[in-house]
């Protein structure tokens, strides 16, 4: 029982930091208060607490290996992962598929500009914010997203 209790301690720690920086990550250089936001949806059991969709201009397209890029410098596999395991958020595997009932593109832009706007079941609204990301980032990070297979 002792061991258990000290892995779980420490997993705590590591969560609350990886929390930490999760949190410097998305300020950016915004100057938008809501830019340090929080939460992170992907599931199809996600609950909507808000009703406007975020959409991507139309005419851009998104390059997975750049959104590829941006997801390793940015961090975001700190708390992603992209197999279906749970770090601190959600695990992104099949997460284009799952967006696909929710909003498709739409959904996964508003998951990262907004991500409090969508709060999937079980999970605590701490993802910061990436609005002050330009639409060609954000259309490489879904075409990325989509090919979690």
């Amino acid at each position: 029982m002792r061991k258990l209790f000290t892995r779980r301690s420490s997993l705590l720690v590591i969560a609350a930091a990886v929390t930490m920086i999760a949190a410097a990550c998305g300020g950016g250089d915004s100057d938008d208060p809501a830019a340090t936001a929080t939460s992170r949806p992907a599931a199809a059991t996600a609950t909507a607490t808000t009703a406007a969709a975020t959409s991507t201009p139309a005419g851009i397209a998104g390059d997975a290996t750049r959104g590829a890029d941006f997801f390793v410098s940015e961090t975001c596999s700190g708390c992603h992962s992209t197999g279906d395991n749970q770090i601190v958020g959600p695990g992104l595997k099949g997460v284009g598929a799952r967006a696909a009932s929710l909003g498709g593109d739409s959904y996964l832009t508003e998951s990262i500009k907004d991500p409090t706007a969508v709060i999937v079941d079980g999970f605590a609204p701490i993802m910061s914010s990436f609005a002050h990301l330009d639409d060609q980032t954000v259309a490489d990070l879904v075409a990325y997203l989509k090919t979690l297979n």
